[in-house]
């Protein structure tokens, strides 16, 4: 049972996600969405959400039922309506720790019986379930952690650059049943720009997996790709990737982008019914380029990596462009990238900010790694230990293992603040258990608590 609902504008959407998974952490049951009567309606306020019809609403049902409580993420001062809100501005840095503990309080009251006590320092447990693309850009593109770049307080990002003239966007159906989108609770921009299995996270925490396998098995286009999602992460259904195959083919067929792009991830992968040999390889490129020239951003942001592999980085600029002209985070901090290096544009680190600033904008978290490098090493701002501890905690809470690494070593050298050993030993186990390569070594240098 859902012990409450998170409700925000759509811009702010990364930051609801990132919110429930603390909750749960602390054994409340949070799901971000419209509130369906819960103890308690968590609304999210920002600028984007004082001009949102939905967000206001929402919040003025849940005050009028007694179960509302605010909280204020940017600088935008809440409505008189929403009362007193909780200050989560900083969050989830270190400073904003007291409001958030303030925060599951409330809720806890509201539902009528205590949180979980927090995790001590030694748990080291991801707050949330992402598959990011910052450390496969970095290594891609040869650039390490060093790539990543940025400043907090940045000016307003340069504006995107406008169409080549043989550049025609195209828009993507992402099902052929009118309404459909609405039917799995998830919005369009949701579907076009989150990664794979964050989408079908968020639809099975507002649907359920009884109703995408009777749609799918019914003959709609998204629910067939759901449907193949669950069946390739394990979400809500057994793991079965040849099944996975066959939703995600169906789909593809009824002119699906990410149902097509799927098949080209299955086919890379060398999963059941592709052997990983160069036939199979050609038929993944082929995949991935049909997905690309349908518009899905991921594929585009998959052939930009791969050109920057082949050593064609105006090829990849021209694809991670098309990216970022539809808002796709992760496109922001690859272009971000390519400018601070001078790859397929001239060098350009003004520029290489401004990208990089748009990308922790949009919730990116190698965005938010890449601006607490800037700060590590005074790489055009001067250097800030402390700013720099602050963006690799926040990027680690969202899942990056290197930003987790470098937030350890940090702490173990006293950098930016006091040397903390027993964190900096969470934060290494954090990196280990984010896949980070090298992290076990780090590990095992610093020894058992």
């Amino acid at each position: 049972m859902v012990d409450v609902s998170i409700v925000c504008a759509s811009a702010d959407r990364a930051r609801a996600v990132a919110l429930a998974d603390a909750l749960r952490a602390r054994g409340i049951e949070a799901a971000p969405g419209v509130s369906n009567g819960e103890r308690a309606t968590l609304v999210l306020w920002s600028a984007s959400a004082l001009g949102d019809a939905d967000v206001q609403g929402a919040a003025d049902r849940a005050a009028a039922r007694g179960g509302l409580i605010s909280a204020r993420i940017d600088s935008a001062a809440p409505p008189a309506s929403a009362g007193t809100a909780i200050d989560l501005q900083a969050w989830p840095a270190p400073e904003a720790a007291p409001a958030f503990e303030k925060l599951v309080q409330s809720i806890a009251t509201r539902r009528g019986r205590p949180a979980q006590a927090a995790t001590t320092r030694a748990s080291g447990a991801p707050l949330i379930r992402r598959v990011l693309l910052g450390v496969a850009v970095a290594a891609l593109i040869g650039l390490a952690a060093a790539i990543m770049t940025l400043r907090l307080d940045s000016d307003e990002p340069a504006p995107l650059p406008g169409p080549r003239p043989d550049f025609e966007k195209q828009a993507e159906e992402f099902t052929d049943t009118p309404g459909a989108a609405d039917l799995y609770g998830l919005e369009d921009e949701e579907l076009k720009t989150l990664p794979p299995r964050e989408i079908i996270i968020l639809a099975l925490e507002r649907t359920a997996i009884e109703t995408i396998e009777a749609e799918a098995a019914r003959g709609d286009t998204l629910g067939r790709t759901l449907h193949c999602l669950a069946l390739m992460y394990g979400e809500g259904l057994p793991e079965d990737r040849d099944a996975a195959r066959a939703s995600c083919a169906a789909a593809s067929a009824s002119g699906d982008a990410l149902a097509t792009y799927l098949l080209s991830v299955l086919a890379r992968s060398g999963q059941p019914g592709y052997d990983a040999t160069p036939a199979d390889a050609e038929r993944a490129d082929g995949l991935l380029a049909e997905a690309a020239e349908a518009g899905d951003v991921r594929a585009l942001v998959d052939r930009a990596e791969a050109a920057l592999a082949a050593e064609e980085p105006e090829t990849a600029f021209a694809f991670a462009e098309r990216a970022a002209r539809e808002g796709y985070g992760p496109s922001f901090v690859l272009i971000g990238a390519m400018y601070e290096r001078g790859l397929g544009v001239p060098q350009d680190v003004a520029q290489a900010i401004q990208w990089y600033a748009r990308g922790e904008q949009a919730g990116a978290a190698a965005a938010m790694r890449a601006m607490g490098v800037l700060y590590e090493e005074g790489n055009g701002v001067a250097q800030d230990y402390a700013q720099a501890r602050r963006r690799y905690e926040a990027a680690s809470a969202r899942g990056d293992g290197e930003a987790s690494r470098r937030f350890a070593s940090l702490l173990e050298r006293g950098l930016g603040g006091q040397t903390d050993i027993a964190r900096a030993r969470e934060y290494y186990q954090r990196a280990v258990q984010q896949g980070h390569a090298d992290a076990q070594a780090d590990l095992t240098r610093i020894g058992p608590g």
